[in-house]
């Protein structure tokens, strides 16, 4: 019997994959579990025998064992497609130097803003052990060597090594290509990019898209945005556009982050700025009045639909859903560049930047 192994799949994204087959295949799913407790998933399509697929999830990814049952070959060829989608998951054996001690405290506070959990092995003079999760159940092992100023990430590539990757580049002021280079290390197709889509067509093009506004931003926005294009717009067959979206994202937090400390909301020596400014009605949140005396209504109104767009898009589609990049294609990540553009835009257009 044949099998995939370390796919990097999840049972939300295969139910996502089987209702797809039924919706545009005609498939008929049935599904129930083994004594061994696989997941068992019998695909019967229209004018075939069955096909018959076994399913382990495991922390290291995924097992799809395929050439079993009445039709093994369409068994295989919807494994196939499985593991064309999704991918396997890889094994991360990455140094990240010039980390000093204050860095990798910002480090471990952008770990616990992003919702990831740091449990501490070990805290010796010569290494700080870090073992990292997310609801997810996906894992990072760090060893941090303070002496040497170096971050040594180990276990499989996943979310988790995107982010840490993100907060590096940010935190030793990456170029885009910089940055993609770094979470695409073992993407061949990404050679060459830098050449054909040089950081001033890059500028250009958020600048097409953001007018006046992008002179208002400072650099460390205008990276996240022009890091977001690289990845979204300017080269088209990534595997993955999960770092492109928290990208930009990241550039309208710490737009939101820069306006309060303009306002002495934030102080600007707080290296741990949580927005506690807002409160909830109903899923609608609204700036606490002691707040509003800051602004104009008309700002009052952009911010709040800012923080709106910040916790519907990151704390929804990114950390409820986690995975759900698998099911964006490149056009759904452009869309939601184009969202921002718009939120940058409306802040500009009432003073805030």
């Amino acid at each position: 019997m044949s099998s995939f192994r370390k796919v990097n799949l999840t049972e939300k994204e295969l139910d996502e994959i089987l209702k797809e087959l039924e919706s545009l295949k005609g498939a008929q799913i049935e599904k129930g579990f083994t004594k061994g407790k696989s997941l068992k998933i019998k695909i019967t399509l229209p004018g075939q025998k069955p096909a018959l697929i076994l399913v382990w999830f495991k922390q290291d990814g995924a097992t799809i064992q395929y050439n079993i049952g009445k039709n093994p070959s369409l068994s295989e060829q919807i494994a196939q497609q499985i593991v064309d989608r999704c991918g396997y998951l890889q094994d991360v054996n990455e140094p990240l130097d010039g980390v000093t001690q204050e860095l990798f405290d910002d480090f471990q506070r952008y770990l616990k803003d992003t919702g990831i959990t740091i449990e501490k092995i070990e805290n010796r003079d010569y290494e700080v052990l870090l073992k990292l999760s997310w609801h997810s159940g996906q894992q990072l092992t760090v060893h941090y060597y303070p002496q040497k100023s170096r971050l040594y990430i180990t276990g499989k590539k996943n979310r988790i090594f995107d982010e840490i990757c993100m907060w590096y580049a940010n935190a030793s002021s990456k170029s885009p290509i910089e940055v993609i280079k770094l979470i695409f290390s073992n993407y061949a197709q990404i050679q060459g990019v830098e050449e054909k889509f040089p950081d001033n067509i890059v500028e250009k093009e958020v600048t097409k898209q953001l007018g006046n506004a992008y002179h208002n931003l400072d650099d460390q926005e205008k990276r996240w945005l022009k890091t977001s294009v690289y990845m979204t717009t300017l080269h088209k067959d990534l595997p993955d556009f999960y770092p492109s979206i928290s990208c930009s994202l990241k550039a309208v937090e710490g737009i939101l982050k820069r306006i309060f400390v303009k306002k002495c909301i934030f102080s600007a020596l707080d290296k741990n700025k949580k927005f506690t400014q807002f409160r909830n009605e109903n899923g609608k949140y609204v700036l606490k009045e002691e707040f509003c005396n800051s602004f104009t209504d008309s700002q009052v109104q952009a911010i709040e639909k800012t923080y709106q767009f910040i916790v519907d898009r990151r704390h929804k589609l990114q950390h409820a859903e986690f995975k759900w990049s698998i099911f964006l294609n490149r056009e759904d990540a452009e869309s939601i560049l184009n969202e921002v553009y718009e939120v940058i835009k409306n802040l500009n257009q009432v003073g805030l930047l």
